[in-house]
This record gives C-alpha cells, sequence and structure tokens, in this order.
C-alpha cells in the first residue's frame, strides 16, 4: 500500500511539468529554445534574431503498478482540491476527494522498472549572430531517479504467491537519484558546403548537485520471506550512498560539483523553402550528457554483507513519521542487522561518490513539405557510461507538425521504451506552449494508467524576421570577413 501512494504522489508531480525530451516542441522550426537540449546545432535554422524561454516539463513511467481507468491531469486536478485522501485498508482502492480510484500491479514475466524525470529550464536567451552563428546562455533545473533490472521475482503478485520460509535468489539490479542545476552554454557553427549546410553545436554545461541517493545490488543474493514485512538475507552485497543534506536533513545546498557536455551535428541538404530559407532536409545526431557529478566528502558510502543469512525485520524500519531524520536510525539498524559487528557505523566504506549524468545518442531526420507542413523522425537510445549513472527515457517518435511565425502545432507518434505506443500533442500559441507525449493517459483516461507526462513553457521571441542571407549569396561571399549583426 505505501509502494502505491509513493507512486501515486510522483505521478501527481510529474503531470503538472514529459519526459526530458519531448517531441513536438523538440521539432518545432520557430524557436531555438529548448530544442538545443537534445539537439545542439538545432538553433541554427530558428528564424529568430533572438528568443527568451522559460519551461517546465515532467515524466514518469514505470512497469509495477498501475491505477485503472484515470488521465493523469483529471487526477491532479482533484488531488489539489481534495479534502481527503488515503488508502481504504486491506483493498487496493485510493481515494482522492470524492473519487474512488482502484489500482493493481502489473503480473507478467518481465523485470521491472520505474523512471521518473523533471526538468525546469529559464531563464534562458538565445541569440543569431551574422549568418552562421548561435549563441544561448541558461540554467536549468533537473531532478530524476530510476530503478533498473528489479528481478521479476519481486512483482507483488508473485511475491505475495511465495509461501513463508520459500528461498530464491534474485539478480543484480540498481536504483538511483539525483537533482542538480546547471548552467548551460550553447555554441552552434554552420558550415556552408558544396551541397548543403553542416551544422555543429555543442552544450557546456557547469554542475551544481543537490540531493542524491544510490542502491546497488551487486552479484546474486539469496532472500528468505519470513512474511510479508520481514525477510532473510544471504551471500548479499549491497552499497548504499547518500549526500550529506539527506543525512543530514538539510535540503537545498549543494553538495559537491560536476560538469557535463552535449555534442550535435546536422546536415541539411535540398532546396530552401519559405521566406525564411528553410531546408528542405535536414539529418542530426548527437550524444547528450556526457559527464558526472562528484559529491563532496559529507556524502556517506556504506556496505553491507550478509554471509551467513541475515534477518531484516520490517517492523524496525517503520520511521515514516519521521522522514528524512530516520535515515542514520536506518543506517545504525542495517549495521546492527546485518555486519552484526558491535559498531553502529561498521558499514562506512567512504565519503564522497560519484554518479554519471544519463548518457544518450539522438538520430533524428527532418522533411519539410511546404513553408509551414513539415514531417520528422527521432531515434533516442540510452548509452550509459558504468554502472554507476542515470538513465533517461528513450524511444522512437514520428511526427507531422504545421509550423507559422506566431502559432503551431503537431501530432506525434511515440514508442516508449521501445516497448508502448502513445499519441503526442503540441500546440503553441503566440508566446504560450504546450503539450504531452502520452496523451492517452495523461489527458484521455487510459485503462491501466501507469505513466503520463505534460511540459508547458513561455517563450517571447524578435517580432520580425531577422534578415538571413541566402544559401547561394553565403557562398559567394564565403571567404569574406562579412559578419552581420543579429537584429530586434
Amino acid at each position: 500500500m505505501r509502494v502505491s501512494s509513493v507512486f501515486a504522489a510522483l505521478f501527481l508531480c510529474a503531470s503538472w511539468a514529459s519526459s526530458q525530451s519531448p517531441g513536438g516542441m523538440a521539432f518545432d522550426p520557430y524557436g531555438a529554445q529548448p530544442g538545443v537540449y537534445w539537439q545542439p546545432a538545432s538553433g541554427l535554422n530558428s528564424p529568430y534574431g533572438w528568443e527568451f524561454h522559460l519551461g517546465a516539463q515532467g515524466g514518469i513511467d514505470n512497469n509495477y503498478l498501475f491505477i485503472e481507468m484515470a488521465a493523469g491531469l483529471g487526477l491532479t486536478t482533484r488531488l489539489a482540491r481534495a479534502d481527503v485522501l488515503g488508502i481504504i485498508n486491506d483493498t487496493q482502492r485510493w481515494v482522492v476527494g470524492d473519487r474512488i480510484y482502484d489500482f493493481d500491479y502489473f503480473d507478467d514475466g518481465v523485470e521491472r522498472f520505474g523512471r521518473v524525470e523533471f526538468s525546469f529550464t529559464g531563464p534562458s536567451l538565445s541569440f543569431r549572430l551574422g549568418n552562421d552563428w548561435r549563441i544561448g546562455l541558461g540554467t536549468r533545473f533537473r531532478a530524476m531517479g530510476d530503478a533498473r533490472d528489479v528481478d521479476t521475482q519481486l512483482s507483488f503478485y508473485t511475491y505475495d504467491a511465495l509461501p513463508e520460509g520459500s528461498r530464491f535468489t534474485i539478480q543484480p539490479g540498481s536504483a538511483q537519484g539525483a537533482t542538480w542545476g546547471e548552467v548551460n552554454l550553447n555554441l552552434a557553427k554552420r558550415i556552408t558546403t558544396a551541397t548543403g549546410e553542416l551544422g555543429i553545436g555543442v552544450n557546456l554545461k557547469y554542475i551544481r548537485p543537490f540531493s542524491s541517493a544510490r542502491l546497488l545490488v551487486e552479484g546474486e543474493t539469496t532472500i528468505t520471506k519470513i512474511n510479508r514485512g520481514s525477510v532473510g538475507l544471504e551471500n548479499s552485497n549491497i552499497q548504499v550512498a547518500l549526500t550529506g543534506d539527506l543525512l543530514e536533513n538539510d535540503l537545498g545546498r549543494f553538495t559537491g560539483q560536476g560538469v557535463g557536455v552535449d555534442i550535435g551535428f546536422t546536415y541539411s541538404t535540398g532546396e530552401l523553402i519559405g521566406p525564411q530559407d528553410q531546408p528542405q532536409l535536414t539529418f542530426g545526431v548527437a550524444v547528450l550528457d556526457l559527464g558526472g557529478m562528484q559529491f563532496d566528502e559529507t556524502s556517506e558510502v556504506h556496505r553491507f554483507s550478509a554471509d551467513p543469512n541475515r534477518v531484516i525485520v520490517g517492523d524496525d524500519y517503520n520511521f515514516a513519521e519521521s522522514g528524512l531524520a530516520s535515515l542514520p536510525d536506518a543506517i545504525e539498524q542495517l549495521n546492527s542487522d546485518i555486519n552484526q559487528d558491535g559498531s553502529t557505523r561498521g558499514s562506512l566504506e567512504g565519503n564522497g561518490f560519484t554518479l554519471g549524468l544519463p548518457v544518450r545518442t539522438a538520430l533524428n531526420v527532418s522533411y519539410q513539405l511546404d513553408e509551414a507542413v513539415g514531417f520528422d523522425g527521432r531515434l533516442l537510445i540510452n548509452t550509459p557510461l558504468g554502472p554507476n549513472a542515470l538513465r533517461a527515457s528513450q524511444g522512437f517518435t514520428a511526427n507531422a507538425r504545421y509550423s507559422k511565425w506566431w502559432y503551431g502545432g503537431s501530432v506525434s507518434l511515440n514508442f516508449h521504451e521501445f516497448r508502448q505506443i502513445n499519441l503526442g500533442l503540441y500546440l503553441r500559441a503566440g508566446p504560450l506552449y504546450f503539450g504531452t507525449d502520452r496523451l492517452i493517459g495523461t489527458v484521455l483516461s487510459r485503462d491501466r494508467l501507469a505513466a503520463g507526462d505534460f511540459y508547458a513553457g513561455l517563450r517571447i521571441h524578435s517580432f520580425k524576421p531577422s534578415e538571413r542571407k541566402s544559401r547561394k549569396k553565403r557562398r559567394k561571399r564565403g571567404n569574406s570577413r562579412y559578419n552581420e549583426c543579429y537584429q530586434f
């Protein structure tokens, strides 16, 4: 029941703020931000001489449990005005104000995972310098957590069906999460070739992390089910890392630093379309979030090894009312239960640890049919560097859009995590935009609601087209020192 409540709370938070690289918004050719966060060279084709941006996006996905017949935004609205909230005892029913939602657990033979992502972008500024340069500077707050490779034997129904005293072995798995702030410098350069234009872009990131926690289960671990709330552990090798702000219940302070970089390349060719000289065909590739975070000496890394059998009694860890203040107590209790060396700090292995950023590879192609209509495809693939790294969303997106200077929109087909298909919708009117990559489940009810996302933002830009020399004229003057300033 507690797990269900946590999931519901995370889903509701994510519904307000889509995955880190929402499809429809990222493909809009009218605007440099925030598309540069998934393709650093994308701003080169923006018609705006300058642009100011504020935005938020977030998403959640899991295959452990779901809420029946619900929509994320409707659920969020009810929660905002609910005076009653809770789980009905001994039932799988969740009360939100005047509405009762049923929830259940997936019952299949696949490994479990969970992921939550948030990003709040801005203020961000982007300028075009002359014909061939784009520069941008912005800030971003990010929060991300993921659990991966969770053994299917830990599925709710599978575990619940085991009789007390059952012994089974689980495979290695991990869970990690972090919150951090970034200062981003975007630089992009266009190079005219005989057949088209090459774009090169980079985002340089200076990172200040806040909170982070990591759990690594290394090697095979044997579990004995004692009862629903207690287990026995054998041959376990578990590492737990926590930042100092969590241990001291002092959220909001910096706990280290880090650096990161995004690198992207585009190639545009074909006939130039419309007064803004939009390229007909553009290919792109990018590597996102190369880098990591180093947490300071206030952090703690603990290792718990159980050999032979050690018993963990669930009632000894009932610290729910104490919140984060209970973390040191939980560490001491684990020392008592697992290490049994007479010391409440015997598990301490070191101070400070590193966490890799969620590295992904992005491949994209865009085709401009006419001045307003275009089609896009994008492939996002997780490519983590090492086991101690976050993982972001991945999948494939096919997008059809209609874009003008002051308004636009698109519909997309999204293959999330290469396992689930959903529709996306994006709308832009004046300075405002919003959308979702999971229309069914976020706006429209879904029979099994296990994921949702939504994004929205404010984008203010130059009020008239900023003149840009055609590709033909740029070739003629390619060796000159001419440099046109941006215009307001």
